[in-house]
């Protein structure tokens, strides 16, 4: 996965250039603005991490490879390294936020799970989308297509969770706010137990 280190550096660079377009032209921020700005950057960056996740590099000797390695072991590995470089990125996009567009938040233990959460759910659908792409058609359009409509409640819920956090309310209950998310990366789990070697199969 570190054969194209070009890949970390382009998203890297539009992390800082989206930060900074925010920074020039945002003018005065206000808690909602700048959450809604940190997570609809970060939907982007997740479809930028999720191009290229399983490619059609084997040619002839994919199946081979296939009946090598088993599906659950390779796509397990695929999904853990999606995860830890969407979590990295993420956290360099919201230290960006902090930096260029100062507001009074502070990057607690409650932030982390909270973005911890998000990461692990996309991280498995943009895993999932872009298998399902490889072996289907290649067509990497068909992983926007595909995440899009399911992406969009995790990122509303990290809008609105994060919001509560930068807004202090008395009767917000951070803990009990997860749950929708919890259940969205288990059965997400679940589902792909069962899918994954289906389709490998296939």
């Amino acid at each position: 996965e570190v054969r194209h280190l070009f890949q970390f550096g382009a998203i890297l660079g539009f992390m800082l250039g989206i930060a900074y377009l925010f920074y020039f032209y945002s003018g005065e921020q206000t808690e909602r603005a700048w959450s809604l700005s940190y997570w609809f950057s970060f939907l982007f960056i997740c479809f930028f991490c999720g191009n290229k996740i399983f490619v059609n590099e084997l040619g002839d000797s994919k199946l081979y490879t296939m009946q090598l390695i088993h599906p659950n072991i390779q796509f397990g590995s695929k999904c853990i390294f999606v995860i830890t470089e969407l979590a990295l990125y993420s956290l360099v996009l919201w230290l960006a936020f902090w930096i260029l567009l100062p507001m009074k938040v502070e990057f607690s233990f409650h932030w982390m799970i909270l973005i911890l959460l998000c990461v692990i759910a996309i991280g498995m659908i943009l895993t999932f989308t872009s298998f399902i792409s490889s072996n289907i058609s290649g067509k990497q359009l068909l992983i926007a297509i595909l995440s899009l409509p399911i992406s969009f409640p995790i990122i509303g819920l990290g809008f609105t969770i994060g919001l509560q956090l930068m807004v202090p309310n008395p009767e917000f209950d951070f803990y009990s706010s997860l749950y929708p998310l919890i259940g969205i990366i288990l059965f997400s789990a679940a589902l792909l137990i069962f899918l994954v070697p289906l389709i490998w199969k296939s």
